[in-house]
């Protein structure tokens, strides 16, 4: 089943856009005001379509899509702005056709937004995501490596891109950090290190309630 995220700046925005989807797209609907929790949403459930509202389109909705697209995230975004400043609209069309990023500048019709958002959910074009993510809860290592501080977690859930993991919350771990992933491999009795960057951060995690931390693999 098709899911949409609603991403807006104000609560109003946000109740008028479901208004609009319950009444010609009846899928659940999630909402999101902040750039950590569409990446905790996205994380948690099989988001079919992003939707951005914003009064003007910059460099916080930029790297949010970029974060996305980096941890295996590769479902339609739409965007609604009031503006597009002209730095970004030289870009438009190229990340049209590279990111799957679908630009829709305000005022713009109820009619228009629901058609546009149909026409995404449904093209065959529109790969699911960049990155199969697997369900686990492996122990691992979590080591700062600048400081070599560590401290155990779990990691719930892992692609190629990416992984999500849970752990105690008296570890300081700022956004931003790089991390190697320690996993032991219990069947060939090997421990992998991955280099990883943390990209969001969660108070209380879906799955212990601990601190969860969103991480993307760099080389």
């Amino acid at each position: 089943m098709n899911k949409i995220l609603l991403h807006c700046e104000s609560l109003e925005e946000s109740q008028r856009l479901r208004e609009i989807y319950e009444k010609h797209l009846p899928f659940p609907i999630f909402h999101s005001f902040d750039n950590r929790s569409v990446e905790r949403l996205i994380s948690r459930n099989v988001i079919t379509l992003t939707v951005i509202e914003c009064s003007q389109y910059g460099f916080s909705q930029h790297n949010l899509i970029q974060d996305l697209r980096s941890s295996g995230y590769f479902r339609p975004i739409l965007i609604l702005p009031n503006t597009l400043p002209e730095k970004f609209a030289r870009r438009k069309q190229e990340e049209d056709e590279r990111d799957r990023i679908h630009f829709a500048i305000k005022p713009i019709e109820d009619r228009m937004i629901v058609g546009v958002s149909k026409k995404l959910l449904i093209a065959r074009s529109v790969p699911q995501q960049l990155h199969y993510r697997f369900s686990t809860n492996q122990l691992t290592i979590m080591e700062v490596a600048q400081s070599g501080a560590y401290t155990m977690s779990n990691m719930y859930n892992l692609s190629k891109g990416g992984a999500y993991c849970e752990y105690d919350k008296d570890f300081d771990l700022p956004i931003g950090e790089v991390v190697k992933i320690r996993v032991h491999l219990q069947e060939v009795r090997k421990e992998r290190s991955l280099p990883a960057k943390v990209v969001w951060k969660t108070r209380e995690g879906a799955y212990s309630g601990r601190y969860g931390v969103g991480l993307r693999f760099i080389s």
